[in-house]
């Protein structure tokens, strides 16, 4: 969610308080927000839940307001289903027993809302300008839907009423922003879309955030980074989905390189996932970058064996590719040790369906051998316990790999003195680790497999030398 400061978070409680005591006397429970020139919203200045009265705006004949139906700029309201109505009351309970401040703070933003169309329509027929205002009016309505947006996890009962009523209010203060706000709007905009799980909508509205700021500036550096980042996030989710989607459907109903709907997925799988990457390169965040060329390394890894062969080679060529832009990065960073050995792994198997892959899968295995021995890593780790507890269970992941590669290349050679050495050093170990010990000393448990994998490692350099 992104905020702006508006003037509610910096008056004093006093003057929050009169001001709502002044909008309760002169607009009363009910007071009306215009959507467009025919048609306004009705809702209680307590409430921030868009209600399920939609009227449109009349002229004041004889002291009372016509009423009737319009057309609004956005989607009316649903219908009082016995659901909605369920909604509604779950929502509002929460609401209502939430902390007085909270309830307050509300109030105070609606108020201000309020405030704020008096004082443009004042302005606006006096024939004054309203940028200022408008701007103002776009902050408030914009922290009204951020505080509903931040309650979906506490009433998820009432999650399609909460970003009914956020949307609402989000595009309000899109009406009304400047361009630097503009792009923050579009922002929580593209979470609303998330949340209704519709990624193709909040990559629009991340793109539309951009063009609202033209090009980066050092005025708007900050909004331009936050906003990139977004778009990097979403498209790299996007592009996961569809990979699980497709692979899905490849396995369910067959495909592969000749099917040309599957073609068009794939193509679409790549260009999201890469466009992640490119922008994350541009923001110069290595971390998701090499993140993102993990899951190509992934999508493509799943890929190849649904192929034939001279497309399988080319696949695997890829796989290979995005694995070492990966590990670029995670080989040398501090905390992010669980990562590379995982990825180790991966790429490990990957080269043990190739022809003559067993070396070169015992070659990465035996590269995470600084992950297992690294004395630093806890320095940049938040949580060290779960760090050692993945630490822990990796290295039992490792060795199951581990012992059905040497076992495999073993009985390539049965006369290599060097395999049969570090084969019956990785017996030993094994042997020597009762299970009931497995996590009760962490760390000497990761230097003995480090030991392990560095004898591995130097095997492995002197057989490929021959």
């Amino acid at each position: 969610m992104y905020p702006f400061s508006t003037i509610i978070k910096t008056a004093r409680s006093d003057d929050i308080l009169s001001l709502l005591i002044e909008i309760e006397k002169i607009l009363g429970s009910k007071a009306s927000i215009n959507v467009t020139d025919e048609c306004s919203i009705t809702f209680s200045s307590r409430s921030i839940l868009l209600p399920l009265e939609l009227e449109t705006s009349a002229k004041i004949e004889g002291g009372k307001k016509k009423k009737k139906q319009g057309k609004a700029a956005l989607p009316p309201p649903t219908l009082p289903t016995a659901e909605n109505i369920n909604e509604m009351k779950a929502a509002e309970e929460y609401f209502a027993n939430d902390t007085k401040r909270a309830r307050d703070s509300r109030a105070a933003l609606v108020g201000a809302a309020l405030c704020y169309e008096l004082s443009i329509a004042s302005a606006s027929s006096a024939n004054l300008n309203t940028t200022a205002l408008l701007n103002k009016s776009g902050d408030t309505f914009n922290e009204i839907g951020n505080s509903l947006l931040s309650s979906i996890s506490k009433i998820s009962s009432s999650k399609k009423l909460i970003l009914h009523s956020a949307t609402f209010f989000f595009n309000r203060a899109l009406s009304v922003s400047s361009s630097t706000n503009v792009a923050l709007i579009r922002c929580n905009l593209a979470q609303i879309m998330k949340h209704r799980q519709d990624f193709e909508a909040a990559a629009e509205h991340l793109r539309l955030a951009h063009l609202s700021l033209v090009q980066r500036t050092p005025t708007n550096s900050h909004t331009w980074d936050v906003v990139s980042n977004e778009i990097a996030a979403t498209y790299l989710t996007m592009g996961v989905r569809k990979r699980q989607k497709l692979l899905s459907s490849i396995v369910k109903y067959g495909g592969g390189s000749g099917n040309n709907e599957h073609k068009k997925e794939e193509a679409s799988v790549v260009a999201n996932i890469t466009k992640a990457v490119e922008v994350y390169k541009e923001l110069n965040n290595r971390k998701q970058a090499a993140a993102g060329n993990y899951q190509l390394a992934l999508f493509y890894s799943k890929l190849s064996p649904l192929q034939r062969e001279s497309v399988a080679r080319d696949y695997l060529s890829k796989a290979f590719a995005c694995f070492h832009d990966a590990l670029q990065f995670f080989s040398t960073a501090l905390g992010e040790e669980p990562s590379l050995v995982i990825m180790c792994m991966d790429c490990a198997n990957l080269y043990a369906v190739t022809d003559g892959g067993i070396l070169p899968a015992l070659c990465h295995l035996s590269n995470c051998a600084h992950a297992f021995e690294q004395k630093n890593s806890l320095e940049f780790v938040k949580d060290t316990r779960l760090w050692e507890s993945n630490m822990s269970s990796l290295i039992l992941s490792v060795s199951d790999v581990l012992g059905k590669l040497l076992l495999r290349l073993l009985k390539m050679d049965k006369s290599d003195d060097g395999v049969k050495l570090i084969y019956k050093e990785f017996l030993q170990w094994k042997a020597s680790r009762p299970r009931s010990e497995i996590g009760e000393n962490h760390e000497m448990e990761r230097i003995d497999f480090a030991k392990l994998l560095t004898a591995l490692n130097a095997m492995v350099k002197t057989r490929q030398k021959l």
